[in-house]
Parts: structure tokens; C-alpha cells; sequence
């Protein structure tokens, strides 16, 4: 990450959802996200090595309904561990609007109150959910106002998952398509969110 950041200059770097079958809030992880938010370097998570994958060798099932759920789970291990509660200047984004963190919320707000001892955080998942980003790539402008609804438009930012076949063509159409949103919060999804998400003041044009 030094090297990353320090010497090649990147602004930002991409992981995995899980580490090795590990999920992302495995103690053995911890020094990097702590180096993470103590250098400043946002991090963007891509599933992969999906969880159950043997199961969803048919019809690209792995891409369609495993990765989604992969994200889920990586989200939601974050949220879960207190993480976020030990780190509050760490800055994670998700790939896929989250997968399918934002529709399990409430099932997972019900858990946190009826398993007081199985709590490692003070409030509920919901409220830390807020905290982290998501890429737009969920296709449908409804899925996208559901989205805005749960998280604020700011914690939104376009996304295109190129070069992979489920890419989003133009970059931006799902957030172009929802035509009840403001003219602001559109401009912040699609461009300002990222600057401001890798604290980019200005964009340097190239031929």
C-alpha cells in the first residue's frame, strides 16, 4: 500500500471481498484497513472467489446472484465487526450498489435487536451502512432511487464494472434514466462523488 500510494502515486486501491476464503473482518486483516485509514487511502471492494461458488456453476449464476451476495457479505462483515467504529476515518466503496446490502438491511437491524449478545456495535447496522460508499451499477433507475433513499446521494458514485460483459453502457445511463432527482445530486453521482471520495481537487485532461 506505502509503495502504491507513496511511490506510483495512486489515489486509491482495489481489494477483494474475501482474502483466501477470509472474510474482510478477519483479525489477520485488521493492520491493513487500520494502515488504511491512517494513510488516507480509500479503498474500492470487487467480489470474487464468491461464496458457495460450487453451487453456481450454471447459467453464470456466480455473476448474476453470488457476487451480489459476496458483496453483502463483505459489507456486512465491516459493518458487523465494529470496524467502522475503530476506524471512522476508513473510507470504503462497494462494487454493485452494494449487491444485495441494501435490501437485508432490515433483516440484519431485526438481528442486531433481538441478539443483544451477539452485538459488536453500539448502534444499528443501518446507521453504519450510511458511512459507506456504493458504485451506481445496479441497472434499474428504481433499484438506484432505492439506493438514494437508504444512503444519501453523496455516498453514491457512478459506476461501470468495464471491461466485464455486465458493464453499464454509456458509464452513467441508470443515473441519466432516473429523471426524479435533482440536478445536483446527479452531478455528485456522476462525477463529484468520486473526486471528492479520492480527494481529487481538479480533473487533469488528457488527449
Amino acid at each position: 500500500m506505502e509503495r502504491a500510494v507513496k511511490d506510483l502515486r495512486l489515489r486509491g486501491i482495489q481489494i477483494g471481498s474475501n482474502v483466501n476464503g477470509l472474510n474482510l473482518d478477519d483479525i489477520s486483516l485488521y493492520p491493513f484497513f487500520e494502515a488504511a485509514a491512517e494513510m488516507n487511502v480509500p479503498l474500492f471492494v470487487h467480489p470474487w472467489a464468491t461464496l458457495g461458488r460450487e453451487r453456481l456453476e450454471r447459467f453464470n449464476t456466480m455473476y448474476t446472484v453470488g457476487m451480489p451476495s459476496e458483496t453483502a457479505l463483505a459489507a456486512g462483515s465491516i459493518i458487523m465487526s465494529g470496524m467502522l467504529e475503530k476506524l471512522p476515518n476508513l473510507k470504503v466503496c462497494f462494487a454493485h450498489g452494494g449487491g444485495a446490502l441494501p435490501y437485508i438491511l432490515p433483516r440484519m437491524d431485526q438481528g442486531w435487536e433481538v441478539w443483544p449478545d451477539t452485538r459488536n456495535i453500539e448502534k444499528v447496522p443501518s446507521y453504519y451502512a450510511k458511512k459507506l460508499y456504493y458504485d451506481s451499477l445496479v441497472y434499474d433507475p428504481n433499484n438506484l432511487r432505492f439506493m438514494i433513499e437508504q444512503f444519501g446521494a453523496r455516498q453514491i458514485i457512478a459506476g461501470s464494472d468495464y471491461p466485464f460483459l455486465l458493464r453499464e453502457k454509456p458509464v452513467g445511463k441508470v443515473i441519466d434514466n432516473l429523471n426524479d432527482i435533482s440536478e445536483e445530486d446527479a452531478v455528485l453521482m456522476l462525477g463529484q462523488n468520486a473526486l471528492d471520495f479520492l480527494e481529487i481537487n481538479e480533473l487533469v485532461k488528457t488527449n
